[in-house]
């Protein structure tokens, strides 16, 4: 939702989901259905390492929305489950902010 609510910039922001496992038939056709536009696959054990130890103080594993440039840096995680609608918009804010400044992408 957050990256449907950039308007104009839409295309700026792509969107990747990774599955620490591979899913089933019955998952892969509801986000086919559901997100068509969503790239996916599934993480390798060294790929998860690199997310989880890339944040000072470790993070679990877990669902987390990565923030990459198109030059392949990480820079920014939010939690993909946000308790309240202000840390959606702050990620909407950061995003905008991000792409206002960027010459990126």
């Amino acid at each position: 939702q957050v990256r449907l609510a950039l308007g104009k910039d839409l295309e700026r922001v792509q969107a990747l989901f990774l599955m620490a496992t591979a899913p089933g038939t019955e998952q892969l056709g509801w986000l086919a259905r559901e997100h068509p536009e969503l790239t996916s696959g599934v993480a390798d054990a060294a790929t998860r390492a690199f997310f989880r130890d890339a944040f000072p103080n470790g993070a679990a594993e877990g669902e987390w929305i990565y923030l990459i440039d198109p030059l392949g840096n990480l820079f920014m995680r939010y939690p993909a489950a946000m308790r309240a609608e202000r840390e959606a918009k702050g990620l909407l804010e950061d995003l905008r902010h991000l792409l206002k400044y960027s010459k990126l992408g």
